[in-house]
């Protein structure tokens, strides 16, 4: 066996965390991360909650806009109050569909800001991943090599057999280092197969954290789904109520206008 590469090549690690203090620096990096989007994640929250309406109250909210009643009994109060007071709670209506759309707008907003999050969270597992494969790739090559060392050692027991006593010399020699490298690579995979757990245990974390964020997307999702249908009946009676108000306004005109024309037709 030539156990000469064992001790003149460095050993194929696949990773670039070799060190305990490496591996702690890269935990630490990753913790802080996590908890940067924790507290992003604990802000939206606690934004969507304070400020937008539950599922189950957003069409009171809308009502708590524009009145009581159906839309277009409250639409055409609301007209027949714009003809006695001037267009004051016309104003009121159009205020409240702008509110409306506005918390629809900000729910949307906060899904958009959720889903940046969800990205940044799955972008660092998936780095953390990698250093978990890196680690046990690297836990199995010094496993290999302690292996391969220890294999070398019995052969140079062998060898010192029918050595003379120079070549015994250089065969204990060889023999000393080939045991500091077999105790170097034991401790090793030791230290990659701690590593590999401690960012396995860490990529558990942002599975924690992309649990919160289904459920708190769930219920953004809920929430835009409920305004939007809202939004989308209103659009539909008002747009409606308002083609019948302007083809009344129209028959007012014309019917001024008539009484105006039968006056002529009178003088003539």
């Amino acid at each position: 066996m030539d156990w000469n590469p064992l001790l003149d090549s460095p050993p194929p690690w696949r990773g670039t965390l070799r060190t305990t203090a490496a591996v702690d620096a890269r935990l630490t990096d990753g913790r802080e991360r996590f908890r940067v989007h924790a507290e992003a994640l604990g802000a939206l929250e606690h934004a969507s909650t304070a400020s937008a309406p539950a599922p189950a109250t957003f069409s009171d909210v809308i009502a708590a806009a524009f009145g009581p009643g159906e839309v277009a009994a409250t639409w055409r109060r609301w007209r027949e109050a714009r003809v006695e007071e001037g267009g004051g709670e016309l104003d009121r209506l159009e205020r409240g569909v702008e509110e409306a759309q506005r918390q629809v707008s900000r729910v949307a907003a906060w899904m958009d800001a959720l889903a940046r999050e969800e990205d940044a969270i799955r972008g660092e597992m998936e780095a953390l991943r990698r250093c978990v494969a890196d680690a046990a790739a690297d836990h199995a090559t010094a496993a290999d090599l302690g292996e391969r060392v220890r294999q070398a050692l019995a052969a140079i027991e062998i060898a010192r057999l029918r050595a003379t006593p120079t070549r015994g010399a250089a065969l204990d020699a060889d023999a000393a280092v080939l045991e500091g490298l077999a105790e170097a690579r034991t401790a090793d995979a030791r230290a990659f197969e701690r590593a590999a757990a401690r960012f396995s245990a860490l990529v558990g974390v942002g599975t924690e954290a992309l649990g919160l964020c289904a459920r708190l997307r769930a219920a953004l999702e809920q929430v835009h789904a409920e305004g939007t249908d809202v939004l989308h009946t209103l659009d539909t009676d008002l747009g409606q109520l308002a083609a019948e108000a302007r083809a009344a306004d129209l028959g007012r005109s014309i019917g001024a206008g008539m009484a105006t024309l039968r006056g002529s037709v009178g003088r003539v």
